[in-house]
C-alpha cells in the first residue's frame, strides 16, 4: 500500500518494510495488541485485516484512510477517523480471504460471499451479502483474473468464477470428477492462486487428498475455457510478477564477444532490456521460476474417449500422423490406448518415439470402443500437438 509492503502470518503482529535495502521491519501503526488475522490486504487507501482470529474469525477489521504516500496510522475505531470493523454471520463460518472487485473489497467465508463498498460517514463501509451458498476454501485460494474477475477455490471442492453478479464452475465432466477426486478441504492446508495475464492464464495450487502442501496445480484459459492439471512441488505460496531481462555490460565495448563481422547491430546502438512477465513458486527450500521449475518434469498430453461417432462398435486403430509443432529433431512419445467402457479403464500399447519434423506415421495396433491418446515428453523442450490423422476399422460390436 502506497509503496510500503505489509507482511502478515497469522501468528504473529504484522508489519511493514519502506523499500530501502538495509532497513528492517517494523510493527504497523497503532495495531491492536495481540491482533492477529488470516491476511492483509489492501483495498482503495485502506489496509483489511481479513479474520481477525483473535477477536473471532469472522471478524473484518479496517485501518484509517492512509493519505498519500503514508502507511494508515491508525485501527482503533473513532469518530475522528475512518477505521472499523464488521462481523458477518454465522459466526461459525470464519472470514477466510478478501480481495478488492472494482470500487468493492470482496470477503470470502467458507459457505458465503460478502461485498463491502465505501460509502464514508459513521458506517465507512456498507456490507452486504453477495453469495448465501458459495465460499472460499482457504486462505489464498482466490486471486483476481485478466477482467478483474475473480478465480477460486470453493469450499464445496469446485474452481468457481465470480464478477460479482454470477457465480459459475469452470470445471465439467472429467476435469470436474478429477479435481473433486483430489480435492482436500482440510483446514491448514496450502493453497494459491494467480494469473498469468499475458497469456490470460489462471493457475490454482491446490493440495491433493492427504497433503498439507499444494502439490498439484490447475491451469484455466480465461478464452476458450481449457483446463490442464500438472503435478507440483510442495508449493507453498505463488504470484506473478515481472523479473528485468538486465543485459548487463552488452551495451559495453568490453563485454562484446561477437568477431566484427558477424555484429548485426547499429554503431553504438543500445540493446534495451525487457521485463517478462513470469509467476514465483514458493517451495520447501526456496523460490522458482514456473518456466525453470517445470524443466525437468514429465508433460503430457491426454485425449480420451475417441468414439468417432460410434461408441457400440470396437475400433482397430493401425497407424497415427501426428502434427507437432517444435524444434525439429526433438522426440516426443506416443501411446495409444483402449477403453471398453467411457471413463472405464484404459489399456495402453508400449510408448514409441516421434521425431519432431518428421512426416513417418506411427505403426501401432489397439483396439477398444474408445480410444485414447497419450503423448508425453520430459518437459525440457516446447512443443504443440496441432491436430492427428488416424487410420482405423470398425470390427463390429464385439
Amino acid at each position: 500500500i502506497n509503496g510500503f509492503v505489509v507482511i502478515n502470518s497469522s501468528s504473529k503482529d504484522p508489519v511493514y518494510w519502506n523499500g530501502l535495502i538495509g532497513q528492517i521491519c517494523l510493527p504497523l501503526p497503532d495495531w491492536p495488541i495481540g491482533g492477529r488475522c488470516l491476511a492483509m490486504r489492501n483495498h482503495k487507501n485502506f489496509l483489511m485485516a481479513v479474520g481477525f482470529i483473535s477477536e473471532g474469525g469472522q471478524r473484518l477489521r479496517w485501518s484509517d484512510a492512509a493519505p498519500a504516500g503514508e502507511l494508515p496510522s491508525e485501527w482503533d475505531p473513532k469518530p475522528s477517523n475512518l477505521a472499523g470493523f464488521v462481523d458477518l454471520a454465522p459466526l461459525s463460518d470464519p472470514i477466510v480471504d478478501g480481495l478488492t472487485m472494482r470500487d468493492s473489497f470482496i470477503a470470502y467465508k467458507n459457505d458465503s460471499t460478502w461485498s463491502l463498498d465505501l460509502v464514508g460517514g459513521n458506517e465507512v463501509f456498507s456490507v452486504r451479502q453477495m453469495f448465501a451458498e458459495y465460499g472460499c476454501a482457504a486462505t489464498n485460494a482466490v486471486g483476481r483474473g485478466p477482467n478483474d474477475e475473480h478465480i477460486l477455490v470453493t469450499s464445496a471442492g469446485d474452481i468457481a468464477i465470480t464478477d460479482g453478479i454470477s457465480f459459475s464452475s469452470v470445471l465439467s465432466g472429467r476435469a470436474q470428477r478429477t479435481f473433486y477426486q483430489d480435492f482436500d478441504g482440510a483446514a491448514g492446508s496450502l493453497y494459491g492462486v494467480t494469473t498469468l495475464m499475458r497469456e490470460k492464464l489462471g493457475i490454482v495450487a491446490y493440495p491433493s487428498a492427504g497433503s498439507a502442501y499444494a502439490d498439484q496445480m490447475l491451469y484455466y484459459d480465461f478464452d476458450s475455457g481449457a483446463i490442464s492439471f500438472r503435478d507440483a512441488d510442495n508449493v507453498t505460496c505463488l504470484a506473478t510478477g515481472r523479473f528485468l531481462n538486465d543485459l548487463g555490460d552488452a551495451n559495453e565495448w568490453d563485454g562484446q564477444v561477437d568477431s566484427w563481422n558477424t555484429i548485426a547491430r547499429t554503431w553504438n546502438g543500445d540493446i534495451r532490456s525487457t521485463t517478462v512477465e513470469d509467476v514465483i513458486l514458493g517451495l520447501e527450500d526456496g523460490f522458482a521460476l514456473l518456466g525453470g521449475s517445470l524443466s525437468t518434469r514429465r508433460v503430457y498430453l491426454e485425449k480420451v474417449g475417441m468414439a468417432f461417432g460410434n461408441p457400440q462398435s470396437r475400433k482397430l486403430v493401425s497407424r497415427v500422423w501426428p502434427k507437432i509443432n517444435g524444434a525439429p529433431g526433438d522426440r516426443v512419445k506416443f501411446r495409444l490406448g483402449g477403453q471398453e467402457v467411457a471413463e472405464g479403464p484404459t489399456a495402453l500399447t508400449p510408448a514409441v518415439d516421434f521425431v519432431i519434423g518428421s512426416n513417418q506415421p506411427i505403426d501401432t495396433f489397439i483396439s477398444g470402443r474408445y480410444i485414447t491418446m497419450l503423448v508425453e515428453s520430459d518437459g525440457i523442450h516446447q512443443w504443440r500437438l496441432g491436430s492427428f490423422d488416424l487410420e482405423y476399422r470398425e470390427q463390429g460390436q464385439w
